[in-house]
């Protein structure tokens, strides 16, 4: 994913697996990535991104920051937060690249607690027809609206190689598809250390610390 970025664009990683992946990811220079780092809101970079994007806009035409894209990742129960800032990022006619990442609700809390519980369950969505039910032109070419799918890695490398896509003008909207169970190996690692320090079981690297 990393060979996807490029200097000037603005990253957004959304709270969740979402964030805890671009935790590896490899900025070029002048890159920015935001995410809710403090109080870990779910559904905060959706709309973040929008005013990420009317930023981006205007400093580029005043000359203070270099043209780059907006790259959203955004869960799929997060974006259920604050879907309707799709529309406002249509009506003010956006920049966004939002990869939606579909695990079939909320991944990371099953790896908590309670991973078969009813309470991590989202009701699945269209992600894709997001952009006309919120009123999306589907011929403006001064305003492209693109949604792909990718349900494995060659269909997410076709995507990333995708001339409109890396281009990022407009709004680019592309499901990727993923397993309920799918997660950095590094944020499975740390919540079984919570857990089983909440169990009163220290970790090996505790133990020998002390």
């Amino acid at each position: 994913m990393s060979r996807f970025f490029r200097p000037g664009d603005i990253i957004l990683t959304e709270t969740g697996t979402s964030s805890s992946g671009g935790q590896s990811f490899v900025l070029p220079n002048n890159t920015t990535l935001i995410n809710s780092s403090i109080w870990l809101s779910i559904g905060y970079t959706l709309a973040a991104s929008q005013g990420a994007s009317l930023a981006q806009r205007e400093m580029a035409r005043e000359g203070s920051r270099p043209d780059g894209r907006v790259i959203l990742f955004e869960g799929d129960g997060s974006l259920q937060m604050t879907a309707q800032a799709i529309s406002d990022i249509i009506r003010n006619r956006l920049d966004v690249v939002m990869f939606v990442l579909n695990n079939n609700g909320y991944t990371i809390e099953r790896l908590i607690h309670g991973y078969d519980a009813g309470y991590n369950d989202i009701q699945p969505w269209r992600h894709l027809d997001a952009p006309r039910f919120f009123g999306a032109r589907e011929d403006d070419p001064s305003y492209p609206v693109r949604t792909l799918r990718a349900s494995n890695w060659g269909e997410m490398a076709a995507v990333l190689r995708d001339e409109e896509v890396v281009r990022g003008k407009g709004l680019v909207m592309v499901e990727v598809m993923m397993d309920m169970s799918d997660a950095p190996e590094s944020l499975k690692k740390t919540i079984a250390d919570v857990q089983r320090r909440n169990a009163g079981n220290r970790t090996v690297a505790e133990v020998e610390t002390h």
